[in-house]
């Protein structure tokens, strides 16, 4: 039997490690929303270059001592070349040593003095690095597969070929860069019939929601509200969780009928199938529990709305099994958390490279529809 410590889809840790009050600073799942061929400032990192079409996403922190240009779709369509779009990026002093950050539907090497290297980002993507110096130039090839990348027939990669001596001058920089790195799909964009509250609006809906509370009564509820947002988050963005759950007999669906050790899957082993046990602490019945003694905190009228939302739809999700209810209560703690309880762009962005998910605003929130 393979066994393992995970804690519930909907709630998780929520009330356990915040009945103090104790503020952590939230550990974001990064992913960008930018225009195409977008290149914004950044005070400490230089420049911000962005490429993003129907189909790809490229992105990549620049030195401001290095220069890039954007390579469409579109224009390279036309010229009929290995990339279907592409950053070329140099350093401004070496302006013959160009780097490629680009996609190819289809990738192959050759050479019989290549070195390959396993290669892991900070952020999840990994890949290979390929080298070889042939002369006086270092060919140099990365192949870069983001997190659960279920794509097939084409690879994302950095190529590029210094010669030998500006690559030990550049390496470092380009180290750095490297580590900046996020390809993939293209991330969802707002949906531009939903208003999105601005920050005056936001800040003064907290205020009146939140009136009445101790200040550890509101770090109590803000922090239960990121750390459940924050898991849902983690499993529809990296862990397929709302494609299982349209499963109705799905075992992830123990997660909200049990408490206790749940089986969520089977493994092969030696040519049997062994059960994956967790330990679920939240079940629904959990979360109903928590979310009424949330409700109960609040001295003003406003989000009671809300938190009889989140109960009822998880009161649904148990009974009927429909992942429709469990993409409501992930809607509402993501409005809630990014758009009541902190102001993403001021609170999260700093803690996150990409910023798409952070910045998508649900309109799941009544407290917004009140007065309309």
């Amino acid at each position: 039997m393979r066994r393992g410590i995970v804690l519930g889809i909907i709630v998780f840790l929520a009330v356990g490690a915040v009945g103090c009050g104790k503020k952590t600073e939230p550990e974001i799942t990064e992913v960008v929303q930018q225009q195409e061929a977008d290149t914004t400032e950044d005070a400490d990192n230089g420049q911000s270059v962005v490429y993003e079409s129907e189909n790809w996403h490229l992105s990549l922190q620049l030195p401001d001592n290095w220069d890039y240009q954007i390579q469409s779709e579109e224009a390279l369509e036309k010229e009929d070349g290995r990339y279907t779009c592409a950053i070329r990026f140099w350093p401004k002093d070496y302006p013959e040593e160009i780097f490629v950050l680009g996609y190819q539907t289809e990738f192959g090497m050759c050479g019989t003095g290549v070195t390959i290297e396993d290669i892991a980002l900070d952020n999840g993507i990994t890949g290979y690095r390929y080298i070889e110096e042939i002369e006086n130039t270092l060919w140099l090839t990365i192949t870069l597969t983001p997190p659960e990348w279920d794509v097939q027939g084409g690879t994302f990669l950095v190529d590029g070929s210094p010669s030998v001596e500006d690559w030990k001058i550049l390496q470092p920089e380009f180290e750095k860069i490297l580590q900046t790195i996020w390809v993939g799909k293209p991330e969802k964009k707002q949906d531009d019939t939903i208003k999105v509250p601005l920050k005056e609006e936001i800040l003064a809906k907290r205020q009146s929601c939140l009136d009445g509370m101790s200040e550890d009564e509101v770090t109590r509820l803000a922090e239960n509200i990121k750390t459940a947002n924050l898991q849902l988050e983690y499993g529809y963005l990296n862990d397929k969780l709302f494609e299982r759950l349209e499963d109705k007999d799905d075992l992830y669906w123990n997660y909200i009928d049990e408490k206790g050790d749940i089986i969520i899957g089977y493994t092969e082993a030696d040519g049997e199938q062994e059960p994956i046990v967790v330990y679920n602490r939240f079940d629904a019945n959990n979360f109903i529990d928590l979310m009424e003694e949330m409700k109960s905190l609040l001295q003003a009228d406003g989000l009671q709305d809300d938190f009889d939302h989140l109960m009822e739809y998880t009161r649904q999700a148990k009974e009927t099994h429909d992942v429709k209810y469990i993409i409501e209560i992930y809607h509402i703690l993501h409005d809630m958390d990014y758009f009541l309880l902190h102001y993403a762009p001021e609170d999260v962005a700093p803690y996150v490279r990409d910023r798409g998910t952070i910045g998508t605003y649900y309109g799941a929130l009544e407290v917004y529809k009140q007065e309309k």
